[in-house]
């Protein structure tokens, strides 16, 4: 983009500009615009329009960032780029309600470089341009759509802002929604010995295949952590691998232990996947039969953390090795006391149509996704599980919940006579009537 353009689409875009970044407390005025800078406020952060504007709407902005994120909003909808995990993901969710959208391979955008974003919704498609190339289009019923739209940095960018202009009917903003209390589902964890990390990192990406993804986890939330996002080729899902120095409550584990909650990952071979595990000498249990009827077989890194390897019927069948991530299950003994202490603590709800004889899809909310769906799998132990298992695994799942209603959601869990502890470092742990621990974090 030559600097002629950019300065004439910042004249003519000056006054929108000004009325959404004027006296925001991230939001520092300098010769090129704004500086937008979220400090330890890490995330959903943006500078809005006060108006809202119904479709056909179109948004365009001339924008930089310093490292990552730049993200946009615009009524449930949100585009991220450079995404902190995948600067080649384009992270992105539909206007109408809220589903995931997401284009692989065309969410990066130069660092330290003027963009030009066009975000374009008629009422039966929306479209995504930069510098004129076209990066996205989802096709959609969207003519009821109205909402503000933003603009925003996160974890820890800092995004400047030359122009921003938007176009269509306006109309009043809705009230403001309270904070709903919600449980969103967000990554899987393995915890690893501090003076292993590197030698961890170079084996899960050996063996399953995967890749450590640039800028993941470079601002740590606890004193002693560190860690790197590891992804399955494709984008098909992350785990993060992590180690703390001892100390802290929330992070006491023993290497090898564990609870009734699997990690499952998919492959299109499930046989042939087990038999190269076998050959370079991983820890290989046998195939079963889950509940849900999927075979499976777990499989334990050189730590001693179990991971459930299942059969992924949407996979090619011929191939062989962990292709991606799928739902957990959280073994339990009574499925209905299980289901009612699931959706009365973390608001997960039983998916009816998917109910088996011993296993139940519960539906929840992912992180990013303002879209319901399966999040878990409860399934009915055959044997009782015995003594309920002591907090200590290393691979652990966390929930996120938003900062503004943090304390509360511990505050709301302790009222209902919830196994609870930690509530310190912006997280806690809690235990299911199974003894199986839920982790809850925010940021």
């Amino acid at each position: 983009m030559n600097t002629t353009a950019m300065t004439s689409s910042h004249v003519m875009n000056q006054e929108v500009l000004e009325v959404m970044a004027s006296g925001h407390w991230m939001a520092q005025k300098n010769e090129e615009g704004y500086t937008l800078d979220s400090g330890e406020k890490l995330d959903n952060v943006y500078i809005v329009t006060p108006k809202a504007y119904k479709v056909p709407f179109r948004l365009e902005a001339v924008a930089r960032t310093d490292t990552h994120n730049i993200r946009f909003m615009y009524g449930k909808a949100k585009l991220i780029f450079n995404w902190e995990r995948d600067f080649d993901s384009l992270r992105a969710n539909e206007p109408a309600k809220g589903k995931t959208c997401h284009s692989e391979g065309t969410g990066r955008v130069p660092v330290g470089e003027w963009v030009h974003f066009e975000w374009v919704v008629d009422p039966d498609y929306m479209a995504v341009r930069v510098n004129g190339e076209e990066r996205l289009r989802v096709e959609g019923k969207f003519a009821r759509v109205k909402g503000q739209a933003g603009i925003g940095p996160a974890f820890r960018s800092k995004v400047t802002v030359a122009s921003f202009k938007v176009s269509g009917e306006e109309t009043k903003p809705a009230p403001p929604k309270p904070i709903p209390m919600r449980y969103e589902l967000d990554e899987c964890m393995i915890f690893v010995p501090d003076e292993k990390h590197g030698e961890a990192v170079d084996w899960y990406c050996r063996n399953l295949r995967m890749v450590v993804q640039p800028n993941s986890m470079v601002s740590p939330i606890y004193p002693g952590f560190r860690g790197a996002l590891v992804e399955f080729r494709g984008s098909q899902g992350t785990i993060g691998i992590v180690s703390v120095l001892k100390g802290h409550e929330h992070f006491r584990f023993e290497h090898g232990s564990s609870d009734g909650i699997r990690f499952n990952l998919g492959t299109g071979h499930l046989r042939a996947t087990r038999h190269a595990f076998i050959e370079r000498g991983i820890r290989t249990g046998k195939i079963t039969t889950g509940e849900n009827g999927t075979e499976r077989f777990d499989f334990f890194d050189p730590y001693g953390n179990r991971l459930t390897a299942v059969q992924d019927a949407r996979l090619d069948p011929t191939t062989s090795g962990i292709a991606g991530c799928m739902m957990p299950t959280v073994k339990v003994n009574d499925l209905k006391v299980s289901a009612d202490w699931y959706k009365m603590c973390l608001q997960l709800k039983p998916n009816k149509r998917s109910q088996k004889e011993r296993a139940l899809l519960l539906d929840g909310y992912w992180r990013f996704n303002e879209a319901a769906e399966g999040v878990l799998w409860l399934e009915q132990q055959q044997e009782p599980m015995g003594e309920k298992p002591n907090a200590g695994n290393a691979a652990r799942m966390y929930f996120y919940v938003e900062p503004r209603r943090f304390v509360d959601s511990f505050e709301r869990l302790r009222r209902a006579g919830v196994s609870i502890h930690g509530l310190s470092n912006n997280t806690y742990h809690c235990f299911d009537p199974d003894g199986n621990q839920i982790n809850v974090f925010s940021i």
